[in-house]
């Protein structure tokens, strides 16, 4: 059981899987990554399902008996990524767009590029294990979620 008390903390949600209901968190620290069950997530994330992946959340870290971490209270980052009506509207359909990396961390594979054409920061995970440095031309399909922030695909 993890500790009564947990340590606050933020990351970006690396994977997750409905049909399993769990997923990774990858620790801002740059350290480990963080387990999370669907049940710990607040109902707004829990909402987005799949499209999860690459969103910026607050919570709380528990370490185990085990050694594994744990997160916990999950909550998303007020206006990490865009603007827009926060939990309004619907997913708007992908559109392939040019972009330059901001950052990235090879450890976890995440990232941030500014859009060209919307001047929106987008969140991305690479999935192809590319070789991306800040400052690098990416293509991407832009991908805008319903509370308005960006998240970048298939670079």
């Amino acid at each position: 059981a993890p500790k009564v008390k947990g340590t606050a903390s933020s990351g970006t949600i690396k994977s997750f899987s409905e049909r399993h209901g769990y997923g990774f968190l990858a620790l801002e620290n740059g350290e480990r990554d963080a387990q999370f069950r669907g049940s710990d997530l607040a109902p707004e994330l829990a909402a987005l399902g799949s499209a999860l992946v690459g969103r910026m959340v607050k919570c709380h870290i528990h370490e185990l008996v085990d050694g594994k971490v744990k997160a916990t209270e999950m909550v998303p980052i007020p206006g990490q990524a865009g603007k827009g009506k926060s939990g309004k509207g619907k997913t708007q359909a992908l559109q392939r767009v040019q972009g330059k990396v901001n950052s990235f961390n090879p450890d976890t594979r995440l990232g941030t590029a500014t859009c060209l054409e919307k001047a929106e920061e987008v969140t991305f995970f690479d999935l192809k294990n590319l070789q991306l440095s800040e400052g690098a031309e990416v293509s991407f399909l832009l991908k805008m979620l319903a509370d308005g922030s960006a998240q970048g695909m298939d670079l």
